[in-house]
């Protein structure tokens, strides 16, 4: 039988990363958006956990074409490891695994505010409070849940760089130092 390998290093470093995610995104999400805090908490946590999800099973869904031989070597070391395999690929596999980076980075942009919206017209998470005004005008009332959802979709994104620019210094200081 094989034996059973847990990355305890990586879902630490995960779950860190959602933890700095929530905090500054629902931050960021009570104060722009005017959300109240716990509708602020749960779509953070909601798009969060989306990002996260879609993230992974894009990796594992494009690691058999981005990666192959040694690149999967090289990748397997660095998720377990948090280091590379000395090698002479070692630079192809760290400028792939950067944009890589980069382009989950921008997924996320873009998947947050979409995962909002999806699953408030499924109505799994909650409508912001005050869409609708008490007028008999609809097209009043569309124009107010219009404006909101833009209100929130701006502050989830400005959360989503804000909380990725802080792990990034936490992460960059970190492995200057002696911390991990």
């Amino acid at each position: 039988m094989l034996p059973v390998v847990i990355p305890l290093r990586l879902f630490l470093g995960q779950l860190f990363c959602l933890c700095v995610g929530l905090a500054i995104e629902s931050t960021v999400l009570l104060k722009r958006a005017e959300l109240p805090r716990q509708i602020a908490f749960h779509y953070s946590l909601v798009a969060n956990t989306v990002a996260v999800s879609v993230g992974w099973l894009a990796l594992f869904a494009s690691q058999s074409l981005l990666f192959s031989g040694v690149r999967e070597q090289q990748l397997l070391s660095y998720l377990f490891t948090g280091e590379f395999i000395p090698d002479v690929s070692m630079s192809s596999t760290q400028f792939v695994c950067s944009m890589l980076a980069i382009a989950l980075f921008f997924g996320g942009l873009v998947i947050k505010p979409h995962s909002i919206r999806l699953l408030q017209k499924l109505d799994i998470l909650p409508l912001p409070p005050h869409t609708d005004v008490g007028s008999d005008d609809p097209r009043l009332n569309a124009l107010v849940l219009a404006r909101l959802r833009d209100r929130v979709d701006r502050s989830v994104r400005l959360g989503h760089l804000l909380s990725t620019l802080a792990t990034i210094l936490f992460f960059w200081v970190a492995s200057s130092s002696l911390w991990l």
